[in-house]
């Protein structure tokens, strides 16, 4: 009876063990189960962080072009702006000085017309002192 008993714990403890190995398989299963679903779950999350990056990236490149095309705006419309007045002024200085030549031009013209005026009347005064000196001289031989 002895053998048997012997046997007989031999087998409860083979069978608990079977029930305890089963459980425990049981166990790693679902867990293993449970570390797939985390690592897809794992993968999931890595691929939306990665295509938020690539969105991220692609509106901030959007933006930066968007904020250098109006910089570049603004300084194209200051640069006009400045450029206009920059035109008016130098416009404003070109009347004046035209105006300014075109009294210079007239009065250039009434210098020459009245250099002309006295060069003529120096002419006839040095041929009219010719003759009186011309005059002078036959007036004592006559008298």
């Amino acid at each position: 009876m002895n053998i048997f008993l012997c046997v007989g714990g031999k087998l409860a403890s083979l069978e608990e063990f079977k029930v305890q190995k089963e459980d425990l398989m049981a166990k790693f299963a679902q867990m293993e189960a449970e570390l797939a679903s985390q690592q897809q779950d794992h993968k999931e999350q890595i691929y939306q962080l990665e295509r938020k990056q690539v969105v991220d990236k692609d509106r901030l490149k959007k933006e930066m072009v968007l904020k250098v095309n109006q910089v570049a705006a603004e300084f194209r419309k200051v640069s006009n702006k400045q450029m206009a007045d920059t035109t008016k002024r130098t416009i404003r200085e070109n009347v004046s000085i035209q105006a300014q030549l075109g009294k210079m031009s007239d009065k250039t013209m009434e210098l020459i017309q009245e250099n002309e005026d006295l060069s003529s009347k120096e002419r006839n005064s040095s041929n009219s002192s010719t003759c009186w000196r011309e005059m002078k001289k036959c007036l004592p031989r006559r008298i």
